[in-house]
């Protein structure tokens, strides 16, 4: 894979990271400050990000529902959409049955189920780099979260199960949208998944329903959520899929928790201390990591070329 690609997908794919991190700094504040709740927040941002997006791609483009004439591609997109909502409701459902930094703990088990499939469905040899990148993101966001602090964690069966049950969703979402994505593109699919994953939310939480106070903070809120934090991470994201795979795609979104923890630092006064330092190096570190081609990677770790893992 050209060294351009490699860093464009990186690119993209820390730009989603970022995107999510500075949404959920948004979103705390229309929890916190405004009466919402997550289920309302999570109507808000999948429903008004399809809506936004549908509502676009009429105007920019004649023809924009045509692609669904092919019915693989509905299929895939509305698997897409169908995804995107078990991923939120299983999450809310781990964060019930433990606690909000659990629940984010376990799903960073994402990347490896990418892995495994790669390993076990599509038979592709292990590639060490991201075997380290996967220990580094994990431990990193481990840290940050507790903030070296581990009996804040609350671990319960079904705590872990529904955890895990969102990051192999998420794994799956990753993948899944390929073939789609190859032919009607990745705005099409944000869209229409998008779209299809917000009429799925609007069950759970009835637009009508929800309580939350509309301020004019709120809005703006709201509106950040919506363009960047839905619209422009999940574009991101599954943009920087056809640069570089899957796994790494789902290795950097562990920049996330990052973010969100610099932007409180920098704009609510939050303490930052060692652990969370060590944890963020951890994270950053991975931009290298998965920045080094395999041959130059191999050289520096001569054990895993003559044992033959990788390509």
């Amino acid at each position: 894979m050209p060294r351009s690609k490699t860093l464009t997908g990186i690119v993209l794919a820390v730009a989603a990271a970022c995107f999510w991190g500075t949404m959920a700094v948004s979103g705390q504040y229309m929890i916190t400050a405004c009466g919402f709740n997550a289920e309302e927040l999570t109507t808000v941002r999948i429903a008004g990000a399809g809506i936004l997006m549908l509502v676009l791609g009429m105007l920019t483009e004649k023809n924009f529902f045509g692609s669904l004439r092919d019915l693989s591609v509905c299929r895939d997109v509305c698997f897409y959409g169908l995804c995107l909502f078990v991923i939120q409701y299983t999450f809310f459902l781990a964060i019930h049955a433990c606690n909000a930094g659990t629940a984010a703990i376990m799903v960073g088990f994402g990347p490896i189920f990418i892995i495994l499939w790669n390993i076990l469905v599509k038979r592709q040899k292990i590639v060490p780099k991201e075997i380290l990148a996967v220990i580094f993101a994990f431990v990193g966001v481990t840290l940050l979260i507790t903030k070296g602090n581990f009996t804040s964690l609350s671990f319960s069966a079904m705590g872990i199960f529904w955890g895990l049950v969102s990051a192999g969703v998420g794994a799956f979402a990753t993948i899944q949208p390929r073939r789609a994505i190859q032919k009607i593109g990745v705005t099409k699919v944000v869209s229409f998944g998008m779209f299809v994953g917000g009429i799925l939310t609007c069950f759970m939480t009835p637009p009508w329903e929800i309580s939350g106070h509309w301020t004019p903070m709120a809005i703006v809120a709201a509106v950040f959520v919506v363009v960047f934090g839905t619209v422009g991470a999940f574009w991101c994201y599954l943009r920087s899929t056809e640069f570089i795979p899957p796994a790494l795609t789902s290795i950097l979104a562990s920049f996330e928790p990052l973010s969100a923890v610099v932007l409180c630092v920098l704009l609510l006064g939050t303490s930052f201390n060692y652990i969370e330092c060590i944890g963020a190096a951890l994270i950053i570190s991975n931009l290298f990591i998965l920045s080094i081609p395999n041959d130059k990677f191999r050289a520096f770790f001569p054990r895993f070329r003559r044992a033959g893992l990788e390509n």
